[in-house]
């Protein structure tokens, strides 16, 4: 990153006129931090808003606890394991039972 913030500026363009480096002027959006750790949007998600690596917190509280509604709907639509995880349920979850509706005729 340093390198690239160099160029730029031997190029004689300001450091921010290069829409894919973050700068040191850019800090972390901690509203949009919020919403990748929020989402399960991992650290791709998380440095894209200027915020560093592994910077969500790790601690479930109860309002971030297993969206149990959420997980249903995961689990009836095939969503699989990103989708429940993102309800703040455990991966594997999903009741692993063939209803007839579901079942290959």
């Amino acid at each position: 990153m340093l390198a690239a913030l160099l160029c730029v500026k031997a190029c004689g363009c300001p450091t921010d006129s290069c829409p894919h480096v973050i700068s040191k002027a850019s800090a972390c959006d901690s509203e949009c931090r919020d919403t990748c750790c929020k989402n399960g949007g991992g650290n791709a998600c998380v440095t894209a808003c200027g915020c560093p690596a592994d910077s969500c917190p790790h601690v479930i509280s109860k309002a971030s606890a297993c969206d149990s509604e959420c997980r249903d709907i995961c689990c009836k639509n095939g969503g699989g394991n990103a989708c429940v995880k993102a309800c703040g349920c455990p991966t594997d979850s999903c009741p692993h039972v063939i209803s007839k509706a579901s079942a290959c005729d």
